[in-house]
């Protein structure tokens, strides 16, 4: 045998052929002996198609049979399953897809077919990964009873336990039934792999699907579809179904072919962003790397499961969320997650905005605040404003919100509003009433009997909101007492009391309301009286009773204001009391509603408690008399005449003369002004004493005698006298001395004194009564002071000298004087009350200069000194002093006195200044007389008046000159020596003086011309020596 042997393997040395089979056996060799021979194996040599089809890229072809016929290798599994034969199964026959394929005409029974291939039979790199995949199946008749094609779907398989020879419309296997008959529902995909429409005209050939979605990545993994054929909905019993050749089938080429592509790309890398905002878009980057991590070309495939990402991997986001993008190559895959979260909200949304529901119902509706592409934004505060009913779960919600409920309340329209920023999201609710669920009464609380009142029924659902009485049901009354009217809905009330008014429904509801049946109107008032005869101690006491017209009693207790008697007390209790005081026939009425009732009672006098003693005043004047009354007297008041056993005044110093008694009255005579007590004793049955009392004021009786003091008073205007009346009536009670009225009368009148005291004129009431009855004297003079009242007067004559000086003035023949005479003067004194009279004085100054005159206070003053002299004078006795003053003036010019300034000796043309004084024969300085004129001595003198007592003097005659001041005959002089100037003296001699002085200075001008020749000729002769000197 060609070929090598290893350790447990052997070497063919000859090149196997594709397609052939191989047999082979073991057999050992001991030596030269051979043992027996194994059972034989066989192999096959396959030839499986592979192609490069692109970049990274190769296919290989899976069909039954086609690498090693021998072998059927490599093989699949298809069969085909029918709802209408369920347990029926279909082995290697041919593949049925559709709808009626099985059955009777007309049927809508399906068959599906199905197909599994296991990819590890071809020795594909491990390597590798599935890229894409597609099976091709030959259609080799299509039947359309009735209609014009059939779509044939293919769907990945999911159930794992497919077996070809045992798979039934209820069971993948034996043991294995499908989750959903017919490997619907969780047994297969739910997305569609490919669909290919084969119409009734087609012809045979093969159909290929596009199954890369029922591949993993593996290369050894299993293959599985499910075809499900839909007719063409043309009908209600659409009929199609298509006929494959199966794996089994005798023409080879006709058989199924997978046609798998694998590329050596092992996986796909992504790199980018894990996190996004809905707002912005992020770029994801791929390398395709072989199993060991190098970097391979190829184009990828991107599918997102959210938003749009392009071809370069530009993923835009869309929904917030974690979006699943995933990068393919074939079926090599790889998914990158990126956590997209909303963008800025701009939009308050929600809805629906209008709904209508009833009461009864709740409305919900959803609102929230989103990005651009309608994210909900979380934690965005969201207000509420509900016009009526409630919003749960509240007025404030943070986005987001699960779901918004609103309770209505109110029937109408009703709105949410909802308010976001400045947007506002505005919903309207339209309710309406609910199921009716209770009935309410509206009527009278309170009916009188005999009377009725109208009644009226309304329903309302939960709400409170009123529900149309057409929806209520069948409406009934009842009532406890009374009758009610069904058709005017009247209830009219019997008896007092409590009773309930009743509506029912046929609808299982009903509402009652308490109603008072109150009393009617009256129809009688009966008045009882426990007893109608008593003694004033007694009382009565009085039940009333009402009775309306539907004979229902009430006992009442009624207020004051409703009963009327003719004396005594009533009470407001219960019963009603009433307590007599006069002793007579009386009458209590009492009055109801208009209704008057009456009983007349006879009331007697009670036993006595005490004696009451009366009289008509309780003062009198002393000398009247008073007269008592006793009576006795019970508890009430009532009276009548007393028996009285004694009489007596308590008071001491009171005689029993005054007081004259009698069992029923007594006489008090007034006497003494006081008070005085009278009491009267009676022994009631002889045991109990019963007193009374009335108290007495005596007054004073009428004006008798008045009294006063001071008559023949001497007193001077400083002094007082105390008048001290007394006044008295018949009895010597003293009377108010206020009852005096007082007059003033001067006896150093000529006047007659009148007869009666209120005809002198000046009254003296007001200033007597004020001052305790004190006259205070005023004026100097003789005076009579009269008390008077009515017919009765007294009078006092009193004496008035003048007081101690209060003040003191001076009168003078005058204020001014001329030196050398006098003025005379003379001082009083006033006293407090303005009396003037002569005071001595006492006067400062030189006692010289005074003369005192006859008369008290007056002298005479003589003045020699000018200016004013304030002569001071004064009272000794009182310290009193004055002033007097006094201005002397100057008397006539008697003396002149010249000054000369500033000197008596002085040169000529000198000024000299001469004043004048002037003096009266008392040495008094006077001014200078206007007519004083000033002497100057000489003829060439100039002078100049500068005023009355003043001269400027231009002095020009030389020598000795007199300056005389003459005024009228009085005079004064000065001698003033001049002495001589070269210039006074040409001035005092005048022109000729002047003349003369000229020529003396032509002449000697003359002479001083003629010496300036003769030197000047003297020089010449000197010269012209000179000149000829050799």
């Amino acid at each position: 045998v060609q070929g090598t042997f290893g350790l447990g393997n052997y070497t063919p040395g000859f090149d196997l052929a594709a397609g052939e089979m191989y047999i082979w056996s073991v057999q050992a060799i001991n030596g030269s002996v051979l043992s027996p021979t194994s059972a034989s194996w066989s192999f096959g040599i396959g030839d499986p198609h592979t192609a490069s089809v692109g970049v990274n890229i190769w296919e290989a072809r899976y069909q039954e049979g086609a690498d090693a016929s021998i072998f059927n290798h490599p093989q699949m599994h298809d069969t085909h399953i029918s709802s209408f034969y369920t347990t029926m199964n279909y082995g290697s026959g041919q593949l049925r897809v559709g709808v009626g394929c099985d059955g009777p005409p007309n049927n809508q029974r399906r068959c599906n077919g199905l197909l599994k291939v296991d990819l590890g039979q071809l020795p594909l790199p491990s390597s590798t990964r599935v890229h894409s995949a597609q099976l091709s199946l030959w259609l080799d008749d299509i039947l359309t009873p009735n209609t014009g094609y059939v779509d044939i779907t293919a769907y990945a398989l999911l159930n794992p336990w497919l077996d070809e020879n045992q798979a039934t419309w209820q069971q993948a296997a034996l043991g294995h039934p499908w989750n959903v008959s017919g490997a619907d529902g969780t047994d297969r995909g739910l997305i569609a792999l490919d669909t290919v429409r084969i119409n009734a005209m087609q012809g045979a050939g093969f159909v290929n699907f596009d199954v890369s979605g029922a591949l993993g990545a593996a290369v050894n993994g299993t293959f599985s579809i499910v075809l499900v054929g839909t007719p063409q909905q043309n009908s209600q019993t659409p009929q199609a179904w298509a006929v494959f050749d199966h794996s089994e089938s005798t023409s080879a080429n006709h058989r199924p072919i997978l046609m798998l592509n694998y590329t050596s790309v092992f996986d796909v890398l992504i790199s980018g962003a894990n996190q996004t905002t809905a707002d912005n878009s992020v770029q994801l980057s791929t390398t395709l790397v072989d199993i060991d991590g190098n970097p391979l070309s190829g184009s990828i495939e991107w599918t997102t499961t959210d938003g749009t990402v392009s071809s370069t991997g530009l993923f835009s986001p869309r929904n917030a969320g974690i979006v699943t993008l995933t990068a393919r190559f074939g079926r090599v895959t790889a998914q990158h997650n990126i956590t997209v979260v909303p963008g800025t909200p701009i939009q308050l949304v929600g809805g629906p905005l209008t709904a209508g529901i009833s009461a009864d119902e709740t409305a919900s509706f959803f609102v929230d605040v989103i990005d651009q592409f309608g994210n909900s934004v979380s934690g965005e505060t969201i207000t509420w404003a509900v016009t009526n009913g409630t919003l749960l779960p509240g007025t404030t919600m943070t986005t987001p919100v699960s779901s918004v409920t609103f309770v209505p309340w109110s029937e109408g329209t009703q709105w949410i509003n909802a308010s976001w920023g400045s947007q506002t999201l505005n919903i309207a609710i339209a309710v309406i009433e609910g199921a009716p669920d209770y009935l309410t009464i509206d009527g009278c609380t309170v009916v009188a009997a005999g009377e009725d009142c109208h009644y009226d029924w309304s329903a309302w659902d939960q709400h409170g909101n009123a529900v149309s009485p057409g929806l209520a049901g069948n409406i009934s009354w009842t009532v406890e007492n009374g009758s009610f009217n069904d058709t005017t809905s009247n209830y009219s009330a019997w008896g007092v009391g409590f009773w309930n008014v009743t509506v029912s429904s046929s609808l299982n509801m009903s509402a009652s309301m308490l109603v008072e049946t109150d009393y009617g109107l009256i129809a009688l008032l009966v008045l009882n009286a426990s007893t109608t005869s008593l003694t004033a101690d007694g009382n009565v006491t009085f039940t009333t009773v009402r009775i309306d017209v539907r004979g229902n009693q009430l006992n009442l207790t009624l207020p004051l204001s409703a009963w009327a008697w003719s004396n005594g007390s009533l009470y407001a209790e219960d019963p009603v009391r009433w307590v007599p005081w006069n002793s007579a026939p009386q009458w209590v009425d009492v009055t109801l509603e208009n209704i008057t009732s009456s009983v007349n009672i006879s009331v007697m006098h009670g036993e006595a408690v005490g004696i009451r003693l009366s009289t008509q005043d309780t003062q009198r004047a002393s000398g009247q008399s008073f007269s008592i009354d006793a009576h006795s007297f019970d508890q009430r008041g009532n009276e009548w005449p007393a028996s009285v056993d004694a009489w007596n005044i308590l008071e001491p110093g009171s005689t029993s003369a005054w007081l004259t008694g009698y069992p029923t009255n007594a006489v008090f005579e007034a006497v003494i002004v006081g008070t005085w007590t009278v009491q009267a004793t009676y022994m009631h049955q002889g045991v109990n004493a019963m007193t009374d009392q009335i108290l007495f004021t005596v007054v004073p009786g009428p004006l008798a005698e008045i009294i006063i003091s001071g008559d023949g008073g001497d007193i001077t205007a400083d002094d007082g006298v105390d008048l001290d009346p007394i006044v008295r009536d018949a009895n010597g009670n003293a009377l108010s001395t206020d009852i005096l009225r007082w007059f003033l009368w001067d006896d150093t009148t000529t006047q007659s004194l009148p007869p009666s005291c209120v005809d002198w004129g000046v009254e003296l009431t007001t200033q007597l009564r004020s001052n305790d009855h004190i006259w205070e004297a005023s004026m100097v003079g003789a005076w009579k002071i009269c008390a008077m009242s009515g017919p009765y007067q007294q009078v006092a004559s009193i004496t008035v000298t003048h007081g101690v000086p209060f003040v003191l003035t001076h009168h003078a023949n005058g204020v001014q004087l001329i030196a050398g005479n006098a003025l005379q003067v003379h001082v009083n004194g006033t006293d407090s009350d303005g009396n003037m009279f002569a005071v001595h004085v006492v006067w400062t100054g030189d006692a010289a200069d005074w003369t005192m005159l006859e008369g008290m206070g007056s002298a005479e003053w003589h003045g020699n000194q000018t200016g004013v002299h304030s002569l001071m004078y004064t009272n000794e006795s009182t310290g009193l002093s004055g002033w007097w003053e006094v201005t002397v003036g100057p008397a006539m010019l008697s003396r002149l006195v010249i000054h000369v300034a500033p000197s008596l000796t002085v040169l000529q043309q000198s000024i000299i200044t001469v004043t004048a004084q002037a003096f009266d024969a008392y040495g008094n300085e006077i001014e200078v007389p206007e007519n004083t004129f000033l002497d100057t001595g000489g003829d060439k003198h100039v002078k100049t008046k500068v005023s009355n007592n003043e001269w400027k003097v231009y002095m020009v005659n030389e020598g000795t000159s007199s300056l005389t001041l003459v005024s009228g005959t009085v005079w004064d002089e000065e001698t003033v020596v001049v002495q001589q100037t070269v210039l006074g003296w040409f001035e005092e001699g005048g022109p000729l003086y002047w003349a003369g002085a000229g020529l003396l200075v032509i002449v000697v001008l003359a002479l001083i011309g003629v010496l300036l020749l003769l030197l000047r000729r003297g020089r010449g002769d000197d010269e012209d020596d000179d000149f000829y000197q050799v």
